[in-house]
């Protein structure tokens, strides 16, 4: 499996986190793959930019209260 594939699972499973309200540990998981990413010189395609904003953005405003209904 390749840096880039295990990237993108824990990218996945940061989403499923967010998603199911456990911010803290979505949060973690972006950071451990960006640093995947960052280790091995592979930035995120923009095909795949989208996704990771979108958590982080779920992410920020679950702990910021902004945006939250």
């Amino acid at each position: 499996m390749t840096p880039r594939a295990v990237a993108l699972g824990v990218e996945g499973l940061a989403g499923v986190e967010a998603l199911a309200g456990n911010t803290r540990r979505a949060r973690r998981l972006l950071a451990v793959a960006a640093r995947i990413r960052a280790g091995v010189g592979t930035p995120l395609r923009h095909g795949e930019r989208g996704d990771v904003d979108r958590i982080a953005t779920r992410v920020a405003e679950a702990e910021t209260g902004v945006g939250v209904r």
